[in-house]
């Protein structure tokens, strides 16, 4: 048996429809993860450039949160953006992550049956295998299967990505630019 072909094929690296769960569900959930993934560059660099320009980015981002209403009103806050943008990553990072639980299973039904791993390394392996699955889930090739498996509502969603790319660099550009000029208000106003 030859192991580093099974680990391929068990990986999916032999063809990215084998990294997506089978029907239209999980293609859909995983653009839809992706384009939520892809709004927070330019939220973090928006709302960088309007907290500069409001002399809040110095002043805020030392902030405490330790009561509901200092959460509230950093959320209302010029620094809105920032933590939308935050928000944005961690949930899709973990939305990714729980998308590709179910795909270990394939996984965790290799191991030798003599093989005493015990439960935490099993855990422990499915764990890491997981994250793996997710990283593989976000490129190229299998968001592109995931388009032609939807196909119109595919390549709507698919059409998010160059848009958001776009609205990145011109976010960064705007950030850097007024930077640069000095056009940011100095700490407190």
């Amino acid at each position: 048996m030859n192991q580093s072909g099974d680990i391929a094929a068990i990986a999916g690296m032999d063809s990215p429809e084998r990294v997506l769960g089978s029907g239209r569900g999980d293609a859909t959930a995983l653009l839809l993860v992706w384009c939520l993934r892809r709004t927070a560059t330019p939220l973090f660099f928006l709302g960088a450039t309007v907290a500069g320009l409001n002399g809040d980015l110095a002043r805020n981002l030392a902030a405490r949160l330790d009561t509901p209403e200092e959460v509230v009103s950093a959320l209302l806050s010029p620094l809105a953006g920032i933590a939308l943008a935050l928000m944005a990553r961690v949930v899709s990072s973990m939305l990714g992550w729980l998308l590709a639980y179910p795909l270990t299973k394939r996984w965790s039904q290799t191991y030798d049956a003599n093989e005493d791993l015990g439960a935490y390394r099993r855990w422990y392996d499915r764990w890491q295998v997981t994250g793996s699955y997710r990283s593989l889930r976000w490129t190229w090739s299998v968001r592109n299967a995931a388009v032609r498996r939807l196909g119109s509502l595919g390549q709507v969603l698919n059409a998010f990505n160059p848009f958001a790319l776009v609205v990145s660099w011109v976010a960064f550009f705007v950030f850097a630019t007024a930077y640069i000029l000095g056009l940011f208000a100095p700490p407190g106003g």
